[in-house]
């Protein structure tokens, strides 16, 4: 996603300040606690606590009582939407010997724990599901990712992450199909049994998926390939198709998007704004939740390359995804966006965001939903 485009971050961020009206709220309701239908769900408010690994897994990467009472933290502040982290949806794609699994029964029936205790506070919950790729350390007791240690990782082509990275087995159609299932199975498991209101499925951050879509990591030339858009895509969307067989029509699916890596500042959106159309067009998607970077060594963090450091860095890249697709997908993003809520609030009131995702602010905050109504003069009923 670096070639010569029409638009960018850098041209879209220098015209956010001139779009966004600095006055009072138009509405004595702030946008940030309008309500949101999506699909068969109904969210109380636009603040949703983001994904945010602990990788603090019990025996058998399962859910742990640390998870138990953080997301009972969560639910009790009443946020209209409640991201549990992300699980790994097969052995070999595991980031850490302790990240969350949901590659089994016994794994869901345990977050059925947490997903129940956010029920009875009347909030709405998903699961992000994921594979690590060659960020993986495999399916191994002990392996680290680092050394020569016979297990083995996937990713799309035999390309390591950095000079200590093991190098990982290019993915055979076998291993491609295997990966489709785990996605599904893991999905219909976090919604028939874990009984969780949406599923997430990852495509971000390094990981198997966005390895698949970025020219970076993608050298192969099959069906799955580095040929054009579409094919660098397919895995995401057979993924997408499957999900939505296994899950039935109404139970949301959100896809969490990296937008650019990262490597430079005034990247190519053009390719991001594609495949965005790619995965409208399924009709199975309901909100893209948008990120970016990671994806190799070099990516920075987005902030960095933010012209304007009042803006959050992913701000401006959800704007013109949102302005792009109107009101045919959800757009939410996350990334310091509690730095100024006044603000924040003026994104969601002039559409820049439908939800806004946040993760380190939940944590440190323990009433962070009634912090930010009182800062807005809003007294929540």
């Amino acid at each position: 996603m670096t070639s010569n485009s029409t638009a960018t971050y850098t041209s879209i961020d220098s015209k956010l300040d001139s779009k966004l009206d600095s006055g009072p709220s138009k509405s004595s309701r702030p946008a940030l606690f309008y309500p949101l239908d999506v699909n068969n769900l109904h969210l109380a408010n636009r603040l949703a606590v983001s994904s945010m690994c602990s990788y603090a897994a019990g025996p058998g990467n399962q859910i742990a009582n640390l998870h138990l009472s953080r997301y009972k933290s969560f639910s009790n502040q009443h946020p209209g939407l409640i991201m549990i982290e992300g699980m790994c949806v097969h052995p070999k794609g595991k980031l850490d010997e302790k990240e969350l699994g949901i590659w089994n029964d016994e794994q869901a029936e345990k977050l059925k724990q947490v997903i129940d205790e956010i029920h009875r506070d009347g909030c709405v919950c998903c699961v992000q599901l994921s594979h690590g790729g060659r960020k993986a350390i495999g399916d191994c007791e002990n392996g680290n990712g680092f050394e020569d240690d016979g297990v083995e990782i996937l990713a799309p082509s035999a390309i390591a992450y950095d000079n200590r990275s093991k190098v990982p087995k290019a993915m055979s159609r076998k291993d491609i199909d295997e990966v489709i299932s785990s996605f599904s199975q893991a999905a219909k498991r976090a919604v028939d049994i874990s009984k969780v209101d949406a599923v997430e499925i990852s495509c971000c951050n390094g990981n198997l998926l966005h390895q698949f879509m970025s020219k970076a990591t993608n050298l192969r030339q099959d069906e799955y390939g580095c040929q054009t858009i579409k094919s660098r895509c397919k895995l995401l969307l057979d993924i997408i198709n499957q999900v939505r067989h296994q899950i039935g029509p109404q139970t949301p699916i959100f896809v969490k998007l990296s937008a650019c890596d990262n490597i430079f500042k005034d990247e190519s959106l053009d390719e991001f704004l594609e495949i965005a159309d790619l995965i409208v067009a399924t009709g199975q998607v309901s909100l893209i939740h948008v990120t970016s970077g990671k994806i190799t060594p070099n990516s920075k963090p987005r902030y960095s390359l933010n012209p304007d450091p009042n803006v959050p860095g992913h701000i401006p890249l959800a704007s013109v995804l949102k302005k792009h697709i109107d009101d045919e997908c959800l757009v939410g993003c996350s990334g310091a966006l509690d730095m100024n809520v006044t603000m924040l609030n003026k994104y969601v009131e002039e559409g820049l965001i439908d939800v806004a995702f946040i993760g380190q602010g939940f944590l440190e905050m323990p009433d962070l939903v009634n912090q930010f109504a009182a800062k807005l003069n809003y007294k929540i009923k």
